[in-house]
């Protein structure tokens, strides 16, 4: 049995302004970040006050109006231009020191878009200089979903009307620098940075929040398994993803362990799934509960349309451009490139992994290939669940892991200390 040893933050700085926790949520537009805030803050036990950044800059700036005009001017190579995002910052800091609360939760974008750029949010390190977080959070989600959300509000004049074309490609490059940003300021502020998919189950993400804002003593466990294999024999066999029977068993897996084990947070990697094929492109035109990994309860902090038809509901909204075969090639393999470093990521933020039938139909996922080596290099705990007893050969690479194969949930939930 494994040690039932738990994961508390213990940051190596001074991270508080009068005895108040700075938690930092950021994502690409889309994500409804502060939605997420308010939801997180809801299922703290802690008193949370959530502040957004941007709400500070439109009032430096002279409205929505002004902000537009500080971000392109923000594209001149004049440091004056810096001074709003300073000045928001340094208000939003003095504000937070008289606020009644325990932790503050902030709400921030690292980069804007604008003008076919993508601009760095230079108050946000003005803000962790002046006060260190605890920990960052990066919200995402599809590519397709987080696109739609954009378009409504454009469409609703929710939003200033976009001038420049803004297609799934920019929004893959945003997502992917505002990942890799928080990680280089998470290192810079000895911080920890959590990616957090907006499609987690509300279990995981209220737990979450009990982590971050109460430090409340969480075990963390990454789940890996087979995803390409059965969506393949779904679509040959021309049933729902969701009624497939190894998609079935996972999900029920999951519910199993994150009823009985009170302190678990599972991060799942289909809670971002957007490399779904179509018929005749690499990727579907259309998107609904069907064809893309189940997500059975739904959050209350961002909305999911179903059906989704990525022509006319996201790029007839946004752009003049069309999801022809050779575009939607040039997305997935964007797509594809960005999921092994935002999985292995959910796995450095975990304690261990728990690899879920390594070997299935006598094929070996070619992602678990690189996820559990990458959790072994990094001492991480792996656990082995196989409801068939294998031998060393079968599981070839995944037999250096652990001595163990759990054959049972029972014995997978002790082994969990649950």
């Amino acid at each position: 049995m494994l040690e039932p040893w738990v994961h508390v933050m213990s940051p190596s700085h001074d991270s508080v302004i009068d005895g108040k926790k700075l938690i930092v949520l950021t994502g690409p537009s889309g994500v409804e970040l502060e939605h997420l805030a308010d939801y997180m803050a809801s299922s703290s036990k802690s008193k949370v006050r959530v502040l957004k950044y941007e709400n500070y800059l439109e009032e430096v700036s002279g409205g929505i109006g002004g902000i537009i005009g500080v971000l392109v001017n923000a594209l001149q190579p004049r440091q004056d231009q810096f001074s709003k995002f300073f000045e928001a910052a340094e208000h939003l800091v003095e504000d937070a020191k008289n606020i009644n609360a325990d932790v503050i939760a902030l709400v921030a974008h690292s980069y804007y878009y604008r003008s076919h750029h993508l601009i760095p949010n230079p108050g946000l390190e003005r803000i962790l200089r002046l006060w260190r977080p605890r920990a960052i959070l990066v919200a995402v989600d599809d590519y397709y979903h987080g696109l739609d959300r954009i378009a409504r509000r454009v469409e609703e004049k929710k939003t200033p009307p976009l001038s420049d074309i803004l297609d799934p490609n920019d929004y893959l490059t945003w997502r992917a620098l505002t990942t890799f940003h928080a990680q280089v300021l998470g290192r810079l502020f000895k911080s920890q940075v959590i990616v957090l998919a907006l499609k987690h189950r509300r279990l995981n993400v209220q737990r979450l929040s009990r982590l971050l804002f109460d430090g409340a003593p969480m075990k963390t466990f990454y789940l890996s398994h087979h995803i390409t294999i059965p969506r393949r024999e779904a679509s040959e066999q021309g049933i729902p993803l969701r009624e497939h029977w190894l998609v079935q068993e996972i999900e029920n897996l999951k519910t199993k362990l994150l009823r009985s084990c009170k302190n678990l947070i599972l991060y799942e990697p289909t809670a971002i799934d957007e490399l779904i094929p179509g018929n005749d492109t690499p990727l579907s035109k259309v998107v609904d509960q069907d064809n893309r990994w189940p997500h059975y309860d739904t959050p209350g902090y961002a909305s999911f349309n179903y059906p989704l038809d990525i022509e006319e509901d996201i790029l007839g909204k946004l752009t003049s451009l069309k999801l022809n075969k050779e575009y939607a090639e040039y997305l997935a393999s964007r797509i594809k490139a960005q999921i092994p470093p935002r999985d292995l990521k959910m796995i450095e933020q975990s304690q261990g992994v728990i690899a879920y039938k390594p070997v299935y139909a006598d094929k070996v996922s070619e992602g678990m290939s690189a996820e559990i080596p990458f959790a072994v290099a990094n001492d991480k705990t792996v656990i082995i669940y196989d409801e068939e007893k294998r031998g060393a050969e079968e599981l070839g690479l995944f037999r250096h892991s652990l001595s163990i194969v759990y054959e049972d949930v029972e014995h997978l939930k002790t082994a969990l200390g649950c």
